[in-house]
Formats: C-alpha cells, structure tokens, sequence
C-alpha cells in the first residue's frame, strides 16, 4: 500500500471516530433505544487506529477503558453525590422540639402534628440526637403550666426537661388544592434555632445555634405537578411535612446529597441573599 492510500486510510478512520463520537453523545438523550455502550466500545475500537499527527497509533486496553469510562459519566449526567457537614450537632442530652406558629399561618392544624412526627422520626434514625421529649410531655405543660402561652421557649424546654431546644416557627405555609401557581403550588417555610434549655443567667447566651438572630430559614415546596398528584389539603400538607423533616434535620449531622440537588440549594442561597 502506498504512503498516500495509506494516510487516506487513516484520515478516514479519524472521521470515523469523529462521527461514531457525537453519534454516541446523541444516544446519551435515548438510551432506551439501541445500547450506547456498544457504539462506545465501536468508538474506541475507531480511535485505536485514528490518525495523530500525521502518526498512526493504537491505544492501550487502559486507555481505551477510560475512554470508555469518560463516556458512560457524560452520558449519565455526571451525576454523583457530594458530602455535606451538619451545620450544628446537637448535645448528648435530652431535646424538645417545639413548633411555633405565631401568625397562626398553619390553616391544616394535623400538618404541625406530621412534622413533628416526621421530623422526631429523622432526627433518630440519623443519631442526630440520643433522645427526644414525648410531645405528650409538651401537651401535659400545655394544660397545666400557668400562662403557658406566655412563656418564652427556653423557659418552656426546662420546664420538659430539656438540655436544648430545637425552636421552629413557621413563616409561610400553603397547601390548597386549587392551584394558583405551577411552579410553587405548595410550599412550607420556617425559621430553625436551637436553645441551651439550661442557661438562666445570661440572655445572650440561650440562643447557641445559629448566629443569626434570625434563624437558619428553611423552605420546601411542590410544584403544580406534584400538588396534583395528592388531591387533598391532608395529603399536601403530608408531602411538605416529610420535606421539610429531611431538610431540618439535615442541619444537624453529616450526610450526602446528589450533585443535582447540591446545584439547586446554591441556587436558592443566592436567591435569598438577593
């Protein structure tokens, strides 16, 4: 074979390789058609005999392997999960979870009873904390405690026997079964402190976590999609219950979130800073 067939030959394994490559990329977007793994394993086969600078050469079974590699991560979306540190460990002792609502925004009473629930249930089964105050305890202080409603919220988790509190109040709070908005058809927002139930003396120091007076802020929602799917207040209110639990209780130990979800949290902090 002469020098020119020759290196026709090889330019032509190159286009080859070049057109078998976005071939393979547009797979990535129907993969329930034909394998894309096996016009990646033909792709590399092209790329073993492509042309590089002016030089024929083969890859190496590593190589190629990467290559292979390099494409099954694109083709999956890149997708892999990111650790995140908790913001705050809570103490080794007892913790009182008390939801506030003073604007009374919850118009779904039962909602307050699944967070609770939903988020006790979190916090335990990630050994955020050893041990949480029935909430019975907190409906006993509810009905006996002098001008309960009146009592600040430290006052009220010494009174259950609390070493902290975990104070939550809830901002906003929708879930109708008319939907008004697609993309926001349901949403739970609260305000997330944690309280050293112990400390008498010095006010400024009751509040240990976080440093904003404010609170951590915290907000779940459902689009129109997911709304629609679960008919009913009861069942809406459900949904944002057991989102809100994960998220809450995320504050307070170690654990993994997908990449995806990773980029959509730094969305919405920087919306809130806005």
């Amino acid at each position: 074979m002469s020098p020119a067939n020759s290196i026709n030959i090889q330019k032509k394994r190159s286009l080859n390789a070049g057109i078998a490559f976005h071939s393979v990329l547009a797979e990535g977007n129907h993969r329930h058609s034909e394998p894309w793994f096996a016009k990646a394993k033909n792709l590399i086969e092209m790329l073993r005999f492509a042309q590089h600078d002016g030089h024929q050469f083969r890859l190496s079974t590593f190589g190629g392997l990467t290559c292979i590699c390099f494409l099954i991560i694109v083709l999956t979306g890149c997708n892999y999960t990111v650790p995140v540190k908790a913001k705050f460990k809570l103490s080794g002792g007892p913790v009182l979870i008390l939801l506030d609502d003073i604007g009374e925004r919850v118009d779904w009473p039962p909602a307050k009873q699944y967070l609770w629930d939903d988020l006790s249930q979190e916090l335990l089964r990630n050994k955020a904390v050893p041990m949480i105050i029935p909430n019975e305890t907190l409906q006993s202080l509810r009905r006996t405690m002098p001008d309960f409603e009146k009592r600040g919220a430290r006052e009220i988790g010494e009174a259950a026997g609390a070493e902290q509190v975990l104070w939550i109040e809830t901002q906003e709070f929708l879930a109708e079964e008319q939907i008004a908005d697609a993309q926001n058809a349901a949403y739970w927002s609260a305000t997330v402190k944690v309280l050293n139930a112990q400390e008498k003396k010095s006010r400024s120091k009751v509040r240990v976590w976080p440093e904003n007076p404010d609170g951590e802020y915290i907000n779940v929602s459902l689009t129109g999609a997911a709304a629609l799917r679960e008919p009913t207040k009861d069942a809406i209110s459900k949904l944002l219950s057991a989102k809100m639990s994960v998220e809450v209780s995320r504050l307070f130990y170690d654990h993994t979130i997908e990449q995806s979800e990773a980029h959509e949290k730094r969305a919405a902090s920087g919306a809130n800073k806005d």
